[in-house]
């Protein structure tokens, strides 16, 4: 019998695709409960986990960067994909919500960042490469127009510059604490 944290370990991201439709299918309520910079805020986690659906079912991402850019197989050990997309990300937006209602409005930018640089990334990656990557579909279609809607067209009431800069950095200081925690394990792998 499968251990609690394996099942989870193992099944996250059909778990994840199938809670981000069902959070999906109650935006109509969301909608019109929430003002529309908290709304545009809450709607990037379901999008990030229909993203985190076709980037890690079947383990495709980590494929992809096995065979694509580690030349090593288990590159990302399937634990830390759990906790950085989990725990990470996921604590990410609703932490950016909780800090926008409690502490300042600014932070509710950081969620739109999250998914609009990680989509700008998947698309960048595909260019450079001339092939799809895991992520870029949901990326394109869903983390670049609702991200930049998040943070154009809803940001929370009086951001100023100094808001989105404080978001942009701390969600690309995030993505370079994940690229360097795969390289330091790559260069363990390869000893």
């Amino acid at each position: 019998m499968r251990s609690l944290k394996g099942s989870a370990v193992a099944n996250w991201p059909q778990g994840a695709g199938f809670a981000g439709l069902a959070i999906i299918a109650m935006v109509p309520i969301a909608r019109d409960y929430y003002p529309p910079w908290l709304f545009a805020t809450l709607i990037q986690l379901p999008l990030y986990m229909l993203h985190q659906y076709e980037e890690w079912d079947d383990n495709r991402f980590g494929k992809f960067i096995d065979e694509n850019i580690a030349h090593v197989q288990g590159a990302l050990s399937k634990e830390f994909v759990f906790f950085v997309n989990v725990f990470v990300v996921w604590g990410a937006i609703i932490g950016s919500a909780f800090a926008s209602l409690y502490f300042h409005k600014g932070f509710a930018l950081v969620a739109g960042y999250l998914t609009l640089i990680n989509g700008g990334l998947h698309l960048l990656g595909t260019i450079a490469m001339r092939k799809y990557n895991p992520g870029v579909i949901t990326g394109v279609t869903l983390f670049l127009p609702l991200g930049l809607w998040a943070i154009i067209m809803h940001p929370p009431p009086g951001a100023q510059w100094f808001d989105h800069v404080f978001a942009a950095i701390v969600v690309i200081i995030g993505h370079l604490m994940i690229f360097g925690c795969l390289r330091m394990r790559l260069k363990k792998l390869r000893q």
